[in-house]
């Protein structure tokens, strides 16, 4: 009897079954991945806003107060209209172990950021929060905030938004300081820990650090943000400067936040928010991070804004 030759195989049948097996099973793996991934991301999102964090705690204790939410050199915006303001995030480079570009604000901390291409283009990894990843440089608006200001490229590295074209390009950032209860005004004071030329300090929050927030997340989608600083006089000055509604040209947001909407709303360039599923990561006073629902009770929210509100609140 002679031994058949023929190999043992698979029909097309069975290849096909095999093949609908692992496709259902990469199905079922890719969610479990993505997810893994995003908590990943979301990690070190923490950690750069912890990071940033600490550096405020500590400019406070080498300086005895905190920084300003930016500085803005003339009260009177008509009669120093082109005098504008490092940013708080401009201010803690040092306290982030970035001493070499800290030395280089220090020697030009008089003059406009929005002349210092070398500094206000820089994007710095701390910054950014992985799940977001903002990438080139944010519109700094000439009169009005630009909720989709253009991209620079090569072929077009100055572009402009005919209706609300931008006095230059600065790096994006996903962290934004915390102003208050009420929506970010234009040069106004705010109930939070940051405002134009604040000079605060531990004691005058008297709500408690841990119960009330330093700084959280901007998801560049919904508002545009920088570590860098603010271009006031172009914002503020000429003929379209409205005393009556100081929220309406403000360019104010770049560097800050309000909890007057809760976190993630759409459309609002003023308010916190992130691409995280949910909710967007908030760091406190005293350095702690929590992750804040969206859906957190409003009155909550803006209590947690107010370094002295006398409120009793927490977002956990």
């Amino acid at each position: 009897m002679v031994a058949s030759s023929r190999k043992p195989a698979f029909t097309l049948v069975e290849l096909l079954v095999v093949i609908a097996v692992i496709g259902i099973l990469i199905g079922l793996l890719l969610p479990a991945v993505q997810s893994a991934r995003e908590a990943a991301r979301r990690i070190s999102c923490v950690n750069n806003l912890k990071q940033i964090s600490l550096g405020v705690i500590n400019y406070h204790d080498q300086m005895r107060r905190f920084p300003s939410g930016y500085i803005r050199q003339s009260s009177d915006p008509n009669a120093d209209r082109f005098k504008i303001g490092w940013g708080w995030g401009a201010a803690i480079q040092g306290q982030l172990d970035n001493r070499p570009l800290a030395d280089q604000i220090a020697r030009v901390a008089s003059l406009d950021p929005m002349g210092q291409g070398g500094i206000r283009t820089q994007l710095l990894a701390t910054w950014r929060c992985p799940t977001d990843m903002p990438v080139g440089l944010t519109c700094v608006p000439r009169v009005r905030q630009n909720m989709n200001p253009p991209l620079p490229t090569p072929e077009n590295p100055n572009p402009s938004d005919i209706q609300r074209p931008c006095v230059g390009f600065a790096a994006r950032a996903n962290y934004i300081a915390n102003y208050g209860s009420a929506a970010v005004g234009a040069g106004a004071r705010g109930n939070g820990l940051f405002f134009v030329n604040s000079n605060l300090a531990m004691r005058d929050v008297t709500d408690g650090t841990s119960n009330t927030f330093m700084a959280g997340e901007r998801n560049v989608a919904t508002g545009q943000a920088t570590w860098v600083g603010v271009h006031w006089g172009e914002s503020m000055g000429g003929t379209q400067y409205d005393p009556e509604n100081l929220t309406k040209y403000a360019v104010d947001p770049l560097v800050m936040g309000s909890m007057h909407t809760r976190p993630n709303p759409r459309p609002d360039s003023r308010a916190f928010g992130s691409k995280h599923t949910g909710g967007c990561n908030m760091s406190r006073i005293d350095g702690s991070i929590a992750f804040v629902s969206s859906s957190i009770d409003l009155v909550v929210w803006r209590a947690m804004g107010t370094i002295r509100g006398s409120e009793v609140a927490n977002p956990e």
